[in-house]
């Protein structure tokens, strides 16, 4: 039997999601979203309010326009932003991004950091994260201080924040959850997150729902990561560690051999940024990035064209065995190496649908706008995300 505590939690949980979604909504509309009385919607935006979660119009300096409709104005109520702050860390190759966002799900700092890779241990990262965050927190101030965060990280991490392998850091069978929790303890680190499912849980956040029911989203750098959604949920896998999708096999070899680094035939090495670099020198190129290489194929150099040609026909063949597996209705593509698809858009397409049956479902393409700094923005909404969910020990007990 449902208690009147568990009701009201539901209630509330519904509610907040709700506004996430949606934005800001009278109490009449959040009645008619969530299938109650007025009345009862009435008393969850008052408790939500006295919790500071929620605010509205009426008590809030933040003024929002009212929907325009005949009769009396109503009041909307919104998530209250100063409620709470998350931390997201990206730690990425030689790089990385910390953000912070608020309530809301808004981002209200950002900050991007170097490191050495030649000299990238685990606890040496970890410390210069822990500084690069705290530099961070003086700026925001006392009040603005996140209490919890994840760390996002191009590396396969189980469930635990075990890190399992980072080829590109050279770390392998890494307890980095406890390293960030030991070098960070301020902060309460939730967990360990693949970079891709990170960026995938950005670019969920500020999409439309229909986007988020079935799509695959390319984290396309260094390495090519990957994350599926699957009717509207992560396809995780034994323990976490699906969605290594720049792991299949398109052919006997690709550019990018470097022992352990690179799965010889992958996709990823074939399209991966290293991938790229060594194919076009192979072709008798020497472009030192991606703006340079795009550059000489604009100039009409024969061995920058050939290169991006090789790389669209090999991506595509990659993304037909992806839409055979899984059959995304959306593909959304970031990293780096984004500004190379857009180029080669055309060529992709026509190698996905030679090597798809005929009449197979071609998904649609979109380029994320969110650029690199989402897999950080991505592990801080992973933990806000948090405090939208039931909780089980109100709903059922210890």
């Amino acid at each position: 039997m449902s208690t009147p505590q568990a009701v009201r939690h539901i209630n509330e949980t519904r509610a907040l999601e709700a506004l996430r979604r949606n934005g800001p909504m009278s109490r009449a509309d959040l009645a008619r979203e969530l299938s109650v009385t007025r009345s009862t919607a009435s008393s969850t935006v008052a408790s939500l309010i006295n919790l500071g979660m929620v605010s509205d119009e009426t008590n809030s300096a933040k003024r929002i326009d009212p929907q325009k409709r005949t009769g009396r104005p109503s009041t909307n109520v919104f998530l209250d932003p100063n409620y709470a702050t998350f931390l997201g860390v990206e730690i990425g190759v030689g790089r990385g991004t910390i953000a912070i966002v608020d309530f809301a799900g808004e981002v209200i700092a950002l900050e991007e950091y170097q490191f050495k890779i030649d000299d990238a241990t685990p606890a040496k990262v970890a410390g210069l994260v822990a500084d690069e965050v705290n530099q961070t927190f003086s700026k925001l101030g006392d009040k603005l201080k996140p209490a919890s965060g994840a760390i996002s990280i191009a590396a396969l991490t189980d469930t635990s924040g075990h890190l399992v392998r980072s080829p590109f850091l050279d770390w392998y069978d890494i307890p980095f959850l406890e390293i960030m929790r030991s070098a960070l303890p301020e902060v309460e680190i939730l967990g360990i997150k693949n970079d891709a499912d990170a960026f995938a849980a950005a670019e969920m956040h500020y999409s439309t729902k229909n986007d988020r029911e079935n799509a695959v989203y390319l984290l396309l750098d260094t390495g090519v990561g990957g994350c599926s959604i699957v009717d509207g949920k992560i396809l995780r896998g034994h323990n976490g560690l699906a969605g290594e999708l720049g792991h299949i096999i398109i052919g006997d070899a690709g550019s990018a051999i470097d022992g352990d680094t690179v799965v010889n035939g992958s996709l990823e090495s074939y399209i991966g940024r290293q991938a790229l670099f060594k194919r076009h020198q192979e072709l008798g190129g020497s472009a030192n990035s991606i703006s340079e290489l795009l550059t000489a194929a604009d100039k009409g150099q024969s061995s920058a064209i050939e290169a991006l040609n090789d790389w669209a026909k090999y991506f595509g063949r990659g993304i037909a065995s992806i839409v055979s597996i899984l059959a995304p209705e959306d593909i959304v593509i970031s990293g780096p190496l984004a500004p190379v698809y857009i180029r080669n858009e055309a060529l992709v397409r026509d190698s996905l649908a030679s090597n798809l049956v005929s009449g197979s479902h071609i998904p649609n393409f979109r380029v994320s706008n969110l650029g690199r700094n989402a897999p950080a923005i991505g592990a801080a909404l992973i933990v806000n995300l948090e405090l939208f969910n039931y909780n089980e020990t109100i709903l059922f007990g210890k």
